[in-house]
């Protein structure tokens, strides 16, 4: 497969698919702590999975060979893409900003001398309370990507099935994982799968909440902040 056809699996799907994290700029191993604000505004700087979907869009669309018939099944697909991009990218920008305040406000403590305080992690309830509201976005997204998704499908051709099946199916494996409509970094970005770096919280210990998750305070310190900060 063709680096270029390659990001436009990852990068269109993870619009298409993407609740829990937003890959990319924020594709991140989840069991690390997040970036200095600087570097974040690096990854964001190169652009995130909602850039340039038109023109992969459009790459998709001649792949597929899409004809006259199907154009208004098409537009339909192409409108979910593109309103799944944009709230991506709200949330990353959202949490961008939140992230980088929050480094503001401790980097003006440590200068102040002031103690550093550290928020609790969210409680058990907290994160129960997260993973339903996730769980329930999920089961919605993918809903309205069935609901587009399934009857443009069904107006395949032999041929154009195949290619679909081969350019779409291939990227979401055999168990929806990392690479797939379920991963984080793959042709998903959550929608399918488990938990990405926004949601950490509520899968794998406290964590600093992610595009689409609650700032509940528990983000923790820059992981340049010295644990005797408080």
């Amino acid at each position: 497969m063709s680096r270029f056809r390659t990001q436009l699996l990852s990068t269109l799907a993870v619009g298409v698919f993407a609740v829990g994290v937003a890959a990319g700029a924020f594709a991140q191993d989840t069991s690390h702590p997040a970036p200095p604000p600087m570097a974040m505004a690096h990854q964001h700087h190169r652009g995130g999975p909602w850039e340039h979907v038109d023109g992969r869009l459009a790459f998709l669309k001649a792949e597929l060979k899409i004809t006259a018939a199907q154009e208004g099944q098409w537009k339909k697909f192409e409108a979910v893409v593109r309103a799944d991009a944009e709230e991506m990218k709200q949330k990353a920008e959202k949490f961008e900003a939140e992230h980088k305040a929050r480094w503001e406000q401790i980097e003006a403590a440590r200068k102040a001398g002031q103690p550093v305080e550290r928020p609790a992690p969210p409680s058990l309830t907290e994160r129960l309370d997260r993973a339903e509201k996730m769980a329930a976005e999920h089961a919605k997204h993918i809903s309205e990507m069935k609901a587009v998704l399934a009857p443009l499908y069904a107006s395949f051709t032999p041929e154009q099935k195949e290619k679909a099946d081969t350019m779409l199916v291939r990227a979401i494996g055999p168990h929806h994982g990392p690479h797939g409509f379920g991963g984080h970094h793959g042709f998903g970005g959550g929608r399918f799968g488990g938990p990405g770096p926004g949601d950490q919280g509520m899968h794998g210990g406290p964590g600093r909440p992610g595009p689409d998750g609650d700032d509940d305070g528990d983000m923790p310190p820059p992981p340049d902040l010295p644990d005797d900060a408080n």
